[in-house]
């Protein structure tokens, strides 16, 4: 979520850090359909099956 108006100044500058960085970090999107925006290079693997991939962004969640 964007930060609103009435944010103070560090948390706008923080929130606009982290829209840049999170694409080529290791850290999860908050959305899991921002996955599809990560570049390929940060594919770490796939799932035939939901609840293994919901099992392993819990556990990075977690974290």
């Amino acid at each position: 979520m964007e930060p609103v108006a009435t944010c103070p100044p560090d948390v706008v500058e923080r929130y606009r850090r982290a829209a840049v960085e999170w694409r080529t970090g290791e850290v999860p999107p908050i959305e899991v359909a921002l996955w599809l925006t990560k570049p390929a290079g940060q594919v770490r693997g796939t799932w035939r099956e939901p609840a293994e991939a919901a099992d392993r962004l819990g556990g990075q969640r977690a974290s």
